[in-house]
Order: structure tokens, then C-alpha cells, then sequence
């Protein structure tokens, strides 16, 4: 019942990970869509009232903001890519430890015990 438990709590933590990695994904897009948007009308003097200082600030703002989401997604891929793995990793030892109970085998852990 609890490695069930566990099954579960599993599925939604994947699912809430690979949300918050599409979360940060469309951010970035949108702030690169942003920025583009931004840079065309620049071009072609849509922001006329807007000073060259003002431009090149808005520039700068939009690029950070694109910098700094993009490493927050990098990150969150790579700290979700771990725990993952990690967690693979357990319910692999679990299913072992419940293989060798089913079949009348001890674990390792109860060996141990023993001795």
C-alpha cells in the first residue's frame, strides 16, 4: 500500500516538474517574442518618443529578464533530471525488495538483520 502511495506521489511530482519546465519555456519564448517585437519597432521608429537611452534600456531589461529565464529553466531541468533519476532508482530497489518477498526470498536489509 505504501510503495502504491509512493507510485502516486511519483506521478504527480512528474507531472508538477514537467509543468513548471513548460512554464519556464513559454516564458522565455514570450520574453524573446517580446524582445523582437521590440527590437523591429526600434528599427523602424514605431517607439519615436522613446529616447536612444531609453531604447537601449528596454533592450538591456528584456534581454536580462531572457537571460535570467533561461537559466531558471536550465537549472530546473537539470535539478529535475536528478531526482528523477534518483527516484527511478528507489522504486527499482523497491520492486526488487517486493520480487524477493513475493518469490520467499529475504532482502539484503533482512540478511543483515539476521546476522
Amino acid at each position: 500500500m505504501l510503495l502504491k502511495r509512493l507510485e502516486e506521489e511519483q506521478s504527480i511530482l512528474l507531472k508538477e516538474m514537467s509543468q513548471h519546465i513548460k512554464y519556464l519555456l513559454k516564458q522565455v519564448q514570450e520574453v524573446e517574442s517580446l524582445r523582437g517585437q521590440t527590437l523591429e519597432r526600434i528599427k523602424t521608429s514605431s517607439f519615436s518618443d522613446l529616447t536612444e537611452d531609453d531604447t537601449h534600456g528596454l533592450n538591456s531589461v528584456l534581454s536580462r529578464r531572457g537571460h535570467s529565464l533561461r537559466s531558471q529553466h536550465k537549472q530546473a531541468v537539470n535539478a529535475y533530471s536528478s531526482i528523477a533519476t534518483m527516484e527511478c532508482d528507489f522504486l527499482s530497489i523497491q520492486e526488487d525488495i517486493e520480487e524477493w518477498d513475493d518469490n520467499g526470498f529475504t532482502s539484503p536489509e533482512s540478511e543483515e538483520e539476521d546476522t
